[in-house]
């Protein structure tokens, strides 16, 4: 997923086909195709209904991974969330 992630992202701020192609070959990311084919399924994709009567709930946290300790550079943040539904 977070290859298909890095194609967007690319994609998006830069516009780049041949590049996402490039990273692809290597191995670092998706290929443009599914990219563009993700990003198609999000835009159709049926909006999710909930009552409402239900509790809804936005969940989210984040983690800080240190991959060179002694500098403090080279530091990775990541963030993620869910949306947590109890129906009635």
């Amino acid at each position: 997923m977070i290859q298909v992630v890095l194609s967007l992202y690319i994609h998006r701020h830069l516009a780049s086909r041949h590049l996402i192609d490039l990273l692809s070959n290597m191995g670092v990311c998706a290929l443009y195709s599914e990219a563009r084919r993700y990003e198609v399924s999000a835009i159709i994709g049926d909006p999710q209904t909930f009552s409402e009567e239900s509790f809804k709930q936005l969940v989210f946290d984040n983690a800080d991974f240190y991959i060179r300790t002694l500098d403090r550079c080279g530091t990775f943040h990541s963030m993620g969330g869910a949306l947590c539904v109890t129906p009635v």
